[in-house]
């Protein structure tokens, strides 16, 4: 995960949270010594005494417990839709079927991965995948993968990595001596 500005956001919310939810269970565990070491010293800064005397109860702990499973509730879902670049992939050749084609992001490299399957009746000795990774139309890296050889209705895998390349497509070309 990247530390954007927003990962030190979430990450601040959940430090204060936290420390919240401690302070009101501990308080509701020994209100008086609570009480006698924040309220009466600071009970003359306003709100601030009356807040702890707030925190001191139990729907306050289940306040911050909500907001807390909110947050990350909201959280899961904005990482999964947005922090992951959906990616277009087009294929050209209709021999082969393409099976769990994904990319995965790491810190400074992008894997992508996946299984083609020969779908003919026929083998072939040569296959090269070659994956054009592509960023507005524009081509911005090539990779290419081979297979010495690939029998009838064979599926196998592959697996390519690229360090540091922004793309939003990528188009996989397979060739194989007939073609």
């Amino acid at each position: 995960m990247k530390k954007t500005g927003r990962f030190y956001v979430y990450l601040f919310i959940n430090i204060i949270l936290f420390l919240l939810f401690i302070f009101s269970f501990v308080s509701l565990i020994y209100p008086n010594e609570i009480y006698n070491i924040f309220v009466q010293h600071i009970e003359d800064i306003s709100y601030l005494g009356s807040s702890i005397k707030m925190l001191q109860n139990i729907y306050a702990l289940l306040i911050i417990f909500t907001l807390f499973m909110c947050l990350h509730i909201y959280q899961h879902q904005f990482d999964k839709n947005y922090n992951t670049p959906q990616i277009q992939f087009s294929y050209n050749n209709k021999s082969f079927r393409y099976k769990n084609v994904e990319r995965d992001e790491y810190k400074d490299t992008t894997i992508i991965s996946g299984t083609i399957q020969n779908i003919t009746e026929q083998p072939f000795d040569y296959v090269q995948i070659q994956l054009l990774l592509l960023r507005q139309k524009q081509i911005v890296g090539v990779k290419e993968y081979f297979f010495k050889e690939i029998d009838a209705l064979e599926e196998k895998s592959w697996i390519l990595w690229f360090n540091n390349i922004e793309f939003d497509s990528v188009r996989i070309k397979i060739s194989t001596r007939d073609n």
